[in-house]
């Protein structure tokens, strides 16, 4: 079921009210700029275009924070991409290693646009019981959604600050002079609003609103990042065993919005429909570069034989991206291939890495611009993912085992990819090495691997620490000074937040 975006404000804490599809009586009688908490909880109605508000705090976030159509771009923070953004606080200053606790851009709303998301689910869940007569299933149903997406934006925060306030529902984000919670109780709040979610959704496909396997998948990714493996593992069984999604057989329509509609892969996106609710995904990576791959992503993809470029008699270095796994075209776009829109040719030297993201961009248009209408979905959790993250679950509790190979082998051997299969050969530490680089070809540019290299502790290793001048036998483009020093493994409060709340602590090195 799609959303559609009314670019109408209301008073709830919310950016703004979405309109489900099915619902003929969108708004009330009362005009929205007369909305308030004493004429909108009335009804099952009021309770819809509720959440559908809540629903919009993700996408109100896509912009500044890398969620939605900007979601690749904190990729350029890991050894996959190069921020290109030229707006300085947004990607520039953070890729650089400068972020200071006063450091504006994306590193101060990575900080509070989850916290008015937050605000939001606080509002549905601390107003929804005052309507009367609303369906005692579908209310939970309702409140599952809501805490699904505060564990969303929780997530967000723990992934990046560390343990965070946690908001009580009965008070608002101006009185929460609070300290913060440990990393381990942040966790388990967040753990408990998804369990309620996984208790109280539908049992099926994934159709535009979240349900129970995208609650699972969350829960799943929660507890991998702080290693709880066992408990990872058995989630993702849960996933596997339900049959309620399955592997893609059009991998790039899964992307760039042509093979979206009932996709058995996704399991939660950020739906988007034009021309009300439109992003910029189409000409930021398709055009501009704001985020582009490097050379050392590129190398990462093995030959057809399923050796690696250093080890396969099919890589010819003068000949560089031919004889490759099928994901490498399907990903990045190259020198000597035809631009996305313009066809034409890639240049060497027209773009600082020598390479544009493909991956997700709707190519049936002319060259996007500022009133193009890309509107493809937004994957935040899918199949593929959960089967590497089960691969990695079940390896470091307990070893390997065939069933990890099994998972392995159905991403890297699905319909049109038909990569070879891995053998089970490994030891422990050699599959964790095979699973680790599944991920990073599999899931590229997608807004994971900067999280994947930090969750590793392995991020200030492998993150390039001077770019120098691109081209297609370099990983690094432009001279650009970059450094992940080891205390950007979390970013610092705002320093704006502590000196309004003095209970707030510093992160470490700030």
């Amino acid at each position: 079921m799609k959303f559609n975006i009314k670019s109408t404000a209301i008073c709830l804490g919310m950016t703004a009210i979405l309109g489900l599809n099915s619902c003929s009586d969108f708004l009330d009688k009362n005009p929205l700029s007369a909305v308030s908490t004493e004429t909108f909880w009335r009804n099952e109605n009021d309770a819809t275009n509720a959440l559908a508000g809540v629903y919009q705090t993700l996408v109100t976030s896509h912009w500044i924070i890398g969620f939605g159509g900007l979601r690749t771009q904190i990729d350029g923070l890991s050894d996959d991409g190069y921020g290109n953004a030229s707006w300085p606080d947004l990607f520039n200053v953070p890729q650089s290693g400068d972020v200071t606790s006063t450091t504006g851009g994306v590193v101060r709303n990575y900080y509070t646009i989850p916290y008015k998301g937050i605000a939001a689910c606080n509002d549905f869940l601390r107003n929804v019981d005052r309507i009367e007569d609303f369906d005692e299933a579908k209310k939970k149903q309702y409140i599952a959604e809501v805490k699904f997406i505060r564990a969303w934006h929780y997530s967000t925060l723990l992934q990046m600050f560390g343990g965070m306030i946690i908001l009580p529902e009965d008070i608002t984000l101006e009185e929460a002079l609070l300290p913060r919670s440990s990393e381990a109780e942040t966790v388990d709040y967040i753990l408990n609003d998804l369990d309620y979610a996984i208790a109280n959704l539908d049992a099926k496909a994934y159709e535009g609103r979240a349900v129970k396997g995208s609650a699972q998948g969350l829960k799943m990714r929660v507890l991998l990042y702080n290693e709880r493996w066992s408990e990872a593992a058995a989630i993702g069984k849960e996933i596997m065993s339900s049959g309620a999604f399955g592997l893609s057989d059009n991998w790039a329509g899964m992307f760039d919005g042509t093979d979206q509609a009932g996709n058995p892969e996704i399991m939660f996106s950020i739906v988007y429909e034009a021309p009300t609710m439109r992003h910029e995904y189409d000409r930021m990576y398709g055009d501009w570069g704001s985020c582009a791959p490097l050379m050392d992503l590129v190398n990462e993809f093995e030959c057809l034989d399923g050796k690696s470029i250093s080890e396969s008699p099919m890589y010819d270095p003068e000949s560089p991206y031919l004889n490759r796994d099928p994901r490498m075209e399907l990903t990045v776009v190259h020198v000597g291939e035809n631009r996305p829109y313009y066809n034409i040719p890639l240049e060497a030297g027209e773009k600082p890495t020598d390479h544009l993201w493909q991956k997700g961009l709707y190519l049936n248009q002319s060259p996007p611009s500022g009133a193009t209408n890309s509107d493809q979905d937004i994957i935040l959790i899918r199949y593929a993912d959960i089967l590497l993250m089960y691969a990695e679950a079940v390896n470091e509790s307990s070893g390997p085992s065939q069933e990890i190979i099994d998972a392995i082998n159905m991403v890297r051997q699905r319909p049109g990819i038909e990569m070879p299969a891995i053998d089970n050969t490994f030891d422990q530490a050699g599959l964790r090495e095979q699973i680790r680089h599944e991920r990073r070809v599999e899931l590229a540019g997608e807004g994971l691997r900067f999280f994947d290299i930090k969750r590793w502790n392995i991020a200030h290793e492998v993150v390039p620490e001077q770019l120098v001048p691109g081209s297609i036998t370099e990983a690094t483009p432009n001279g650009v000074h970059r450094v992940f020093a080891e205390k950007q493994y979390l970013w610092p409060i705002p320093q704006s937040e502590i000196d309004q709340n003095p209970l707030l602590e510093q992160n470490p090195g700030y």
